[in-house]
C-alpha cells in the first residue's frame, strides 16, 4: 500500500515536468500552423527642404568725371571806320595816290579826313608804296616804310600824316618826288592828313 501511494506521486510529478517544458498541451499562436506573423512599422520620414538665402552682390557704379570745356568766343575784328586804298591816278604829280570814302581830294590829289578817337583805320601799302605814318601831336613816327597793310586805332587827339615813299610829292620841299623821312608835314600827291579833334 506504501509502495502505491509513492508511485502514484512520481507519475503526477512527470505529468506536470511534461506540462511544463512544453509537452503534447502546448497551444500554438494563432494563424496558420509554421507561419510567422509580421508586424510592419512605419517609421515616418521626414523631409528637409532647403531654401536658398539670396544675398545681393553691390556691384560698385562709376560716377563719371564731369569735364567742363571751356567756351572759345572768339574776339571780333573791329573793322576798319577808314580805309585807304592806293589806286593809279594821272591827276597825280606822281601818278599815284590814296583814295578813302567820305575824303576831301585836294587839288594836288592829297586826301584830308576827319576821325575820332578810338576810330580804327586801315591803309593800304607794299613795296611798291612803302608807308609812312607819323602823329605829330605826341612827335613819333608810327610805322616807316611798311610794306604790308597797316591798321591802326587812333589813340588820342592830333593830327596824323602818312604819305608814300615812292610816290608823295613835296615832302622834302617843292618839287621833291618821294620821301624817306617819316615825320614830313608838306607831302603831297600820294599823301593825306587826319584830323582827330
Amino acid at each position: 500500500m506504501k509502495s502505491f501511494a509513492i508511485a502514484g506521486a512520481l507519475l503526477g510529478l512527470l505529468l506536470f515536468g511534461a506540462w511544463a517544458c512544453g509537452g503534447s498541451s502546448y497551444s500554438t499562436p494563432t494563424g496558420p500552423a509554421g507561419t510567422p506573423t509580421f508586424t510592419k512599422t512605419v517609421t515616418s520620414t521626414k523631409t528637409i527642404t532647403l531654401t536658398p538665402t539670396v544675398t545681393a552682390t553691390h556691384t560698385p557704379t562709376q560716377t563719371p568725371t564731369v569735364t567742363n570745356t571751356p567756351t572759345v568766343t572768339s574776339t571780333p575784328t573791329a573793322t576798319p571806320a577808314i580805309v585807304f586804298t592806293t589806286k593809279s591816278d594821272g591827276s597825280s604829280a606822281t601818278g599815284f595816290a590814296y583814295s578813302a570814302a567820305g575824303a576831301t581830294v585836294n587839288a594836288d590829289q592829297s586826301l584830308v579826313l576827319s576821325a575820332q578817337v578810338g576810330d580804327v583805320i586801315s591803309i593800304e601799302a607794299n613795296g611798291t608804296h612803302p608807308l609812312y605814318f607819323y602823329q605829330s601831336g605826341a612827335g613819333s613816327c608810327v610805322v616807316t616804310a611798311r610794306t604790308t597793310n597797316f591798321t591802326y586805332t587812333i589813340p588820342s587827339s592830333g593830327t596824323y600824316y602818312f604819305h608814300c615813299g615812292n610816290h608823295g610829292n613835296n615832302c622834302g620841299g617843292t618839287g621833291t618826288n618821294g620821301n624817306v623821312t617819316c615825320s614830313s608835314t608838306s607831302c603831297t600827291a600820294m599823301a593825306g592828313v587826319i584830323n582827330v579833334p
